[in-house]
Order: C-alpha cells, then sequence, then structure tokens
C-alpha cells in the first residue's frame, strides 16, 4: 500500500487507473487516497449509469 501512494505522489499530474478485487476495496482505496491529498474517484460495477 505505501509504494502505491509512492508512485501516485510521484506521478503528480498524471492520471493513473488502480483495480482491486473487489468493490469494497476500491471504495476504501478511494478513501485512503482523498485522505492523503490525492484525487481518487471510485468506479465500479455496483454504480448507477
Amino acid at each position: 500500500d505505501a509504494y502505491l501512494v509512492y508512485i501516485l505522489t510521484e506521478m503528480t499530474g498524471s492520471t493513473s487507473m488502480v483495480f482491486t478485487r473487489t468493490c469494497e476495496s476500491t471504495r476504501l482505496l478511494s478513501l485512503i487516497l482523498r485522505n492523503l491529498g490525492l484525487k481518487a474517484i471510485p468506479i465500479s460495477g455496483q454504480m448507477s449509469q
């Protein structure tokens, strides 16, 4: 997890996509990244269209 945050902070100004195993993991990772000051938008199959 720390390595992912390191990579994302080093790539400031770039767009990245991170895949997770579950919808809950996607939501949790998005919350963590936002709390660390990164922009994060969770996208999953449970979203309304």
